[in-house]
């Protein structure tokens, strides 16, 4: 959920600066954007690769600890969409992208709604990743089994 906040600041500042600014007609300017877009897939994609040297997304996910008890690291019963979503990295993405919108060029604030792209793209891989190998994976602290050096992810037990 945090391409989904991401994007929504973004994309609101980007109604705001195209209001005050108005829509950019320069063909060139938004084909570049189509572009980052998809030169910043591909970079994500690259780092959730099997290759060893760059991808350290497939490496996290291979390392992660399988927990004893994974009743211990449960969320809390409230809605998980509500959990998910920042609204400080909504904001954060919206005052960026209006800011520079309305100082450099309009279409850079579309363009911060380009960086939801690599999340998008880790998302997807890890979900592949965790039905392809059966576990579910998560960041968080369990404070009865600590994490060890370069293991960021706890992963359900095999089988479960």
């Amino acid at each position: 959920m945090r391409a989904a906040a991401t994007a929504a600041g973004a994309l609101v500042a980007s109604a705001a600066v195209f209001a005050v600014r108005g829509v950019p007609t320069d063909v060139g300017g938004w084909r570049a954007l189509g572009v980052s877009a998809l030169v910043l897939a591909g970079i994500a994609g690259i780092t959730c690769s099997r290759w060893k040297w760059v991808g350290f997304e497939t490496r996290d996910f291979a390392r992660a600890l399988p927990l004893a008890d994974p009743a211990a690291a449960l969320p809390t019963p409230r809605p998980a969409a509500y959990r998910s979503f920042s609204g400080a990295q909504a904001v954060a993405a919206g005052v960026t992208a209006l800011v520079l919108g309305l100082l450099a060029h309009p279409l850079v604030a579309p363009f911060m709604a380009c960086a939801a792209v690599d999340d998008v793209v880790v998302a997807l891989h890890a979900t592949r990743w965790e039905r392809r190998h059966g576990v579910l994976l998560w960041r968080g602290r369990v404070p009865q089994q600590p994490l060890g050096p370069d293991r960021f992810l706890y992963s359900s037990p095999q089988g479960s």
